[in-house]
């Protein structure tokens, strides 16, 4: 499962909604009306599964892409 694959199943799994719903040009508040209690619990469980933190940089993630790039520049994608 890549890195965008496992984040769009996270924020699935939080939103209740089918992951094929979801991409990398989703806006988290616009187009999933994620709220900022919805948006600390999907970046608890990201920081979770990768073992990193990005919850500082929480205010700058507008879209699912963004989170990715952050997880691929934190080096996520190495450690899992």
């Amino acid at each position: 499962m890549t890195l965008e694959q496992r984040v769009c199943r996270i924020i699935a799994e939080q939103l209740k909604l089918p992951a094929s719903e979801i991409s990398m040009t989703s806006d988290l508040a616009g187009d999933l009306s994620i709220d900022s209690l919805d948006g600390a619990q999907i970046l608890n469980t990201v920081e979770e599964e990768f073992g990193i933190d990005v919850a500082d940089r929480m205010e700058r993630f507008r879209t699912v892409g963004d989170i990715v790039r952050a997880l691929e520049e934190s080096g996520a994608d190495r450690k899992s």
